[in-house]
């Protein structure tokens, strides 16, 4: 079955630079596609919830998107299209 999206242009860009992402930025960002929230992955990771957020922040500036939601939009659309 094959499933079209329409991605924002800003989306599309970005997909193309997951690979600027460090290991850990990565993990984070596969774990948010998943739905996790801040709070579960801080658990999972072994970290506190201040380095989960500096690691989402660090992401959306790698990725040059917009917000929050938009990374957590891209993260949901990389896991979708085993991306990320």
């Amino acid at each position: 079955m094959k499933i079209t999206i329409d991605l924002p242009r800003q989306d599309v860009t970005a997909l193309d630079r997951l690979e600027i992402l460090s290991k850990r930025e990565t993990t984070v960002f596969r774990l948010i596609g998943k739905g996790m929230k801040k709070s579960d992955l801080a658990a999972r990771l072994g970290l506190s919830g201040n380095t989960v957020e500096t690691h989402r922040q660090n992401i959306r500036k790698k990725l040059r998107l917009k917000s929050g939601a938009a990374v957590v939009r891209l993260a949901v659309v990389a896991s979708l299209c085993k991306k990320a």
